[in-house]
């Protein structure tokens, strides 16, 4: 009676190996999903690791662009240093060529360069003393100071009152 109640065994056993089959599906499906979660999830690791990368890249080739920049503005300024040093050496050449003076030795006159040391003099503002500098001097030699004393005396002389019979009369062809 049982076997009738249950079946045959083929029955059975084929019942049982659709279950463990459909168990099998299932775990391997739950499993693929598991799976498929986790390559979502690694694909926008590698996407957030991108994105920073890509930043990264970009202040890179930024900071590459700065350094260029600076390079060349150090090249430029370095440059500029060399032929102003250049510049001053000549300057101070020339300069000592015009120093040198006709010196007697044994009766004999013999042209030598004055030494490094024999600079003019200068005061704190880089002018030699007992010599103004031309803004404070005009074409006839004469102090600045002297110019502008006298012209705010001639400012603040009283001025005479002219009254119509005072008038001195305008020519003819001034009157207008």
């Amino acid at each position: 009676m049982d076997s009738i109640a249950a079946g045959s065994d083929a029955d059975q056993a084929v019942a049982r190996q659709q279950q463990m089959f459909e168990q099998r599906l299932v775990a391997l499906s739950n499993d693929r999903d598991r799976r498929a979660e986790e390559a979502v999830r690694a694909q926008e690791r590698f996407n957030v690791a991108l994105a920073e990368m890509s930043r990264m890249q970009t202040r890179l080739l930024a900071s590459e662009d700065s350094r260029k920049e600076l390079e060349t503005g150090i090249d430029v300024i370095q440059n500029t240093l060399r032929r102003t040093i250049k510049e001053r050496d000549e300057a101070r050449t020339a300069l000592e060529r015009t120093h040198r003076r006709p010196r007697l030795e044994q009766g004999a006159a013999t042209e030598r360069a004055a030494p490094a040391t024999r600079w003019p003099r200068m005061d704190y503002h880089g002018r030699r003393p007992g010599i103004r500098p031309p803004s404070e001097r005009d074409e006839n030699g004469q102090d600045g100071r002297q110019r502008r004393a006298k012209t705010a005396a001639i400012a603040n002389a009283p001025r005479p009152r002219w009254n119509c019979a005072m008038t001195p009369s305008l020519p003819s062809w001034k009157r207008r």
